[in-house]
């Protein structure tokens, strides 16, 4: 059931503060509207006589309308949808600039749309910023599902979907993520069939040989080429037969575009082929990739390679081209500013929405925690 209001007179002081922190949606509305200037007031003098003005009052002479619902979603959160619609007057210029500030009144904001006829926006109603926690160094338990749970409302199904990619900026806690999909993915099959290739030679091979103790990690081309026609050949013999396909191979490479710069081109050229042929042909294998960059380049990510990832999740505010490469489609005017690492967007089967990875702790952050309660 839809409800709508408008700003009818204005509020001050302590009224204004109450309507702010009420739990009545309509009175919050209310002051959505006045402390975003979405409306207009027209001064109107009080006379005792017709030659001495003594005073003023400001009415209300226009107020842009907001309309809402609020529904379930199949998690059991509350999901308001909020609709401030449109009348052609010179108030709809401060709509952009107002819905941000939507977030610290109702809850999160999950989608924004500049409809025809109004601007859309859904949150989540009061829900509160937790997610989950990851502690790579616990010992993890071979139980398979199937499927890996992302974040609450996300799942990889690999079976279906057999191959990841993870795009984002410096900064933008495209690492941690990564560790984190590792670590659950090791939930799905023995240490034995996970195969590392860092192509930046940078810390995942640290926490994968060391804190996960994995035993198959490259961070040299040579290690990183026999890695790939290591699972290029697992593949091959899967589908002669000679091998189950029971447990799922995960293969991860992490940076492609720096083994291409520090490799020999026709040596790059065979192992790109090989890449390829497993991303086209793995899924029937039980054979799954998971392709981090920082810079998504149309020589290792092309079109074609690019549409047998189903899966795709993109991290930080990316460019406006960096996101295109991803997800294949334009950053538009929807598409919200992230400010916190761990955060951005994923599509699964061409399906765009906001992703919220888990805090994944290293060794590392319990130091830096014991340093800062000393300090206190």
């Amino acid at each position: 059931m839809w409800h709508r209001t408008k700003l009818k007179k204005l509020q001050k002081g302590f009224v204004l503060d109450v309507y702010k922190d009420s739990i009545f949606i309509r009175q919050k509305m209310k002051f959505f509207l006045q402390a975003n200037d979405l409306y207009k007031v027209e001064e109107q003098k009080l006379r005792v006589s017709d030659s001495n003005v003594v005073g003023g009052k400001s009415e209300i002479q226009l107020s842009l309308k907001v309309s809402w619902k609020k529904e379930k979603n199949e998690f059991g959160d509350v999901i308001l949808t909020i609709r401030i619609h449109k009348d052609g007057s010179v108030l709809e210029s401060r709509i952009d600039s107002a819905i941000p500030k939507l977030q610290s009144i109702f809850g999160k904001i999950i989608s924004q749309d500049n409809l025809l006829k109004y601007y859309e926006v859904r949150l989540f109603l009061n829900k509160k910023d937790i997610r989950e926690e990851i502690n790579i160094m616990e010992e993890v338990e071979v139980n398979p599902q199937r499927f890996i749970q992302l974040t609450k409302y996300h799942k990889w199904e690999y079976i279906d979907y057999p191959h990841l990619l993870l795009g984002g900026e410096t900064g933008s806690g495209k690492s941690r993520v990564l560790y984190g999909l590792i670590y659950k993915f090791l939930r799905e099959t023995p240490k034995e069939n996970v195969y590392i290739c860092d192509g930046k030679n940078d810390d995942l091979y640290k926490v994968s040989k060391y804190m996960l103790e994995l035993p198959n990690v490259g961070n040299v081309n040579e290690e990183i080429a026999d890695y790939i026609k290591d699972v290029e050949n697992i593949m091959d013999r899967r589908y002669a037969g000679q091998e189950q396909r029971k447990h799922p191979i995960l293969l991860v490479v992490d940076e492609f575009a720096g083994v291409r710069d520090s490799m020999d081109k026709k040596e790059f050229e065979v192992l790109n082929k090989a890449l390829r042929r497993i991303m086209m042909m793995g899924r029937a294998a039980n054979i799954h990739i998971i392709m981090a960059l920082q810079r998504p380049e149309t020589a290792v990510l092309d079109g074609a390679i690019r549409d047998n990832f189903a899966i795709r999740i993109g991290l930080g505010n990316l460019k406006p081209e960096n996101f295109k490469m991803i997800f294949g489609v334009n950053k538009d005017e929807s598409i919200l500013t992230i400010k916190e690492k761990g955060l951005g967007y994923i599509s699964i089967n061409g399906t765009l929405e906001q992703y919220e990875s888990p805090w994944v702790y290293l060794p590392e952050d319990e130091k830096k925690e014991d340093v800062e309660q000393s300090e206190e």
